[in-house]
């Protein structure tokens, strides 16, 4: 067998073993997990003109059931943090307008399903849930439009919303308990003002 022909059947038989067979979660399995990594965070224009992306940390847990060998349900909860600031275009404080600037720092707590769509060690799913969401805003300032000059120093400020979000992920299970999963999640916050954010995590974690 010439060695091209070889290879080939060996990619073939690696797609193989990643791909097929059962999905990963398991009918009345109870499984705990816990994971930490990096996120981004695309922000609409609910606030300003304008958007921006934030970037920074995230850690979390789960705990889900197994109703069958593709749907589960869970709580998790994360912390999340954006290093740096994240900043907002266009915005108007009283009679002042021009940047604002704001260090964000996250908890959630809530309840999701997820229904794994096909494989057994690499895994797409879909996801969604509800839950509540408590976050602190600080050393919040208004910039002059080409951040010249500060405007304002505002007070910090903290707001618990609930939550309901949506979204696919990519799991990938390896040495039998560790996984490494990238989603993307758009999280709608309701209140007196309704805004959305887009959250891309990338996450190492362990399932027990």
């Amino acid at each position: 067998m010439k060695t091209s022909s070889r290879y080939f059947l060996l990619l073939l038989q690696l797609l193989v073993f990643l791909v097929a067979g059962p999905a990963s979660a398991d009918e009345n399995e109870i499984r705990l997990g816990l994971q930490a990594g990096g996120a981004m965070w695309w922000v609409p224009p609910s606030r300003g003109d304008g958007t921006d992306f934030g970037a920074g940390w995230t850690v979390g847990g789960s705990a889900s059931y197994g109703l069958s060998d593709a749907w589960a349900l869970g709580l998790e909860g994360y912390y999340n943090g954006i290093v740096g600031d994240l900043s907002y275009s266009g915005v108007t404080v009283g009679d002042a307008h021009g940047k604002l600037y704001e260090e964000v720092n996250y908890f959630s707590i809530g309840a999701f399903t997820r229904w794994t769509i096909w494989g057994r060690n690499v895994t797409p799913y879909l996801a969604a849930g509800v839950g509540v969401y408590s976050s602190n805003h600080s050393n919040v300032d208004l910039y002059t439009p080409d951040e010249s000059a500060l405007l304002l120093d505002l007070e910090d400020e903290r707001m618990t919303n609930a939550y309901f979000n949506a979204g696919l992920g990519l799991e990938w299970r390896f040495l039998d308990y560790f996984f490494l999963a990238a989603e993307a999640r758009v999280s709608v916050l309701l209140g007196d003002r309704v805004s959305a954010h887009l959250h891309l995590p990338v996450q190492l974690g362990y399932y027990f």
